[in-house]
Formats: C-alpha cells, sequence, structure tokens
C-alpha cells in the first residue's frame, strides 16, 4: 500500500534527513492508544490506510522517560524499506538521539526586553520537543546557578524572567542541555 507521510518535526534528529513529504510503500501498523499528553509525534499518515478517511495517523514519535529518551517507528516491515538511505538514516538518527549523542542545535537567546523593568530581566529562546533546559545565571562566567528548568512535549519558545537580575552590576544567561 502506498502512504503519504508528513514530516513532523523538521529540527529533530530522527526527522530531519526525510523530505517534508514522501511516498512510501510499506505495511503499516497503527499507533493505538496513544496518550498524546506524553508523546510527540516525528511522522504520520494524512488519511487512514485502509478506509482514506483523512485525519493524523502517527507513524513515528518519542518522548521523555524519566531521565531517558524513547523512541517508535511503524515503518520497517519490508526488505526493501531496510534497504533504503532514508529508512536507515531515520533509524541511526533517532537511535543516536535516544543515546542523547545528537542533540541537534542548541537554543538560540534572544533578548526581549533590553532594560530591566522594576529590578528584572527578560528573556527567550525556542526550545526543541523532548528536551529539558537548564538556564543558568552567573555573574562572572564562572560560577552559574540554575534560575529556570524547561521541557516541553512540542516545539516552543520559553520567557525567562529574573527577577533577581537587579541586584547585580552584571550578569550573563546561558541555556543548556544536561
Amino acid at each position: 500500500m502506498r502512504h503519504w507521510v508528513k514530516w513532523g518535526v523538521t529540527q529533530h534528529a530522527a526527522t530531519r534527513t526525510l523530505p517534508a513529504s514522501f511516498q512510501h510503500l510499506d505495511e503499516i501498523h497503527l499507533f493505538q492508544n496513544i496518550q498524546w499528553s506524553v508523546i510527540h509525534e516525528l511522522l504520520g499518515m494524512t488519511e487512514h490506510s485502509s478506509s482514506g478517511a483523512s485525519g493524523d495517523y502517527p507513524l513515528a514519535w518519542c518522548r521523555a522517560f524519566g531521565a531517558g529518551r524513547v523512541i517508535a517507528t511503524a515503518l520497517g516491515h519490508r526488505e526493501d524499506v531496510w534497504q533504503s538511505a532514508d529508512f536507515q538514516a531515520h533509524l541511526l538518527s533517532g537511535i543516536r538521539w535516544m543515546l542523547k549523542l545528537d542533540r541537534g542545535s542548541l537554543p538560540r537567546l534572544m533578548v526581549e526586553q533590553p532594560s530591566f523593568p522594576g529590578g528584572a530581566f527578560a528573556f527567550r529562546f525556542d526550545g526543541a520537543a523532548v528536551e529539558t533546559y537548564h538556564v543558568q545565571a552567573s555573574s562572572n562566567l564562572v560560577d552559574w546557578t540554575c534560575i529556570s528548568t524547561n521541557a516541553g512535549l512540542s516545539n516552543t519558545t520559553y520567557r525567562i524572567l529574573d527577577s533577581e537580575a537587579g541586584a547585580f552590576q552584571r550578569r550573563f544567561y546561558r541555556a543548556s542541555l544536561p
């Protein structure tokens, strides 16, 4: 059966080498009883494989699990799929992400309020799905203190307000992955 598959997350390691949409011939098993509140969809079909009904049918997803990561894919039931460079890249990149060997690009900090309203300093950064970011502050670039921990199931923009910034003559910030 042929399936049109959409690309879920452009910067996720397991899908960033795949085209935005592609046709794929494979035996497909649809995931059931998905807990949408804990997973992040990476690949999905836009129509049901048997009935043709339009909708969102996930084929690959990821999630955090404790201090680890889980990734699942419904693809790979045919020998020609296993021999496909795209499928091999999907698997290898997914495994590297799961083992935290490939973190993708680090977040970019963007100043939201260049002044100190009420002694506070605000900034934001874009974060990738299923990543946990520690936001740290320092007055000397040597000693760093965690001021915020952020994690989300989907790509999102985190807004950080450092209400203690006014107590320091200078303050530096960074967002890091553990």
